[in-house]
């Protein structure tokens, strides 16, 4: 049942009927009904499902770093996780339906205009992850205490973990004991640069797959 407002001659809130009424910014709206529909879904409609599912799966856990990260990509009212989610659909989900994979090499999950370390990341003996970068600086886009976040992702588990805190460009290295039950895990590894104020922020670069031994 819809609830009018401000009187007879006001806009209206809810069902009534084949419309709906609803309003957004102080703004009245009416629409219709969405219909249902009996039709089964196309294979191109099921290829589209299964790529979607599985990206959003692989983006959902970071969603608010994301918001932030890719806030530079926003188109109109878009999140920079939508933005995000749009890279991911059209670069970095491969294969064949019902097969679809994650292609972590391509995925983008930070934008800015920072200088973007290269580097790598080795799994050694008793869980320990390493993770190393170029230290190279410049007096432009690339500073010696620009802040470092690592992001770390359980393929099996679908879980993001990050990397200890306080590590700056100028360290070049980065030395992570991670929990026992990590160990046997495949990981895709990726960071990026904050500026000293917060405000600035790198691409984010893949640092590689490794399994924890």
């Amino acid at each position: 049942m819809g609830t009018i407002k401000q009187g007879a001659n006001g806009g209206f809130s809810g069902k009534a009927g084949s419309v709906i009424g609803s309003s957004w910014k102080g703004i009245d709206y009416i629409k219709g009904r969405p219909k249902t529909s009996n039709k089964p879904a196309t294979q191109r409609q099921l290829e589209q499902q299964a790529k979607f599912s599985l990206a959003v799966k692989f983006l959902k856990p970071i969603k608010d770093l994301l918001n932030a990260t890719c806030s530079s990509l926003r188109e109109g009212r878009a999140m920079g996780f939508n933005m995000a989610l749009k890279q991911v659909l059209s670069q970095a989900v491969l294969g064949d339906y019902p097969d679809y994979y994650i292609d972590y090499s391509a995925v983008k999950l930070a934008y800015g205009q920072l200088a973007r370390a290269k580097g790598s990341a080795i799994a050694e003996a008793g869980g320990i992850l390493k993770v190393n970068w170029v230290t190279q600086e410049n007096v432009y886009n690339g500073f010696a205490d620009d802040k470092l976040t690592v992001l770390i992702y359980e393929q099996e588990t679908n879980i993001y973990t990050h990397g200890l805190d306080n590590y700056t460009r100028a360290d070049g290295e980065m030395e992570i004991i991670l929990e026992e039950n990590m160990v046997g895990q495949a990981l895709a590894i990726y960071y990026f640069f904050t500026d000293r104020n917060g405000k600035r922020i790198s691409d984010s670069y893949f640092a590689g797959e490794v399994v924890i031994i």
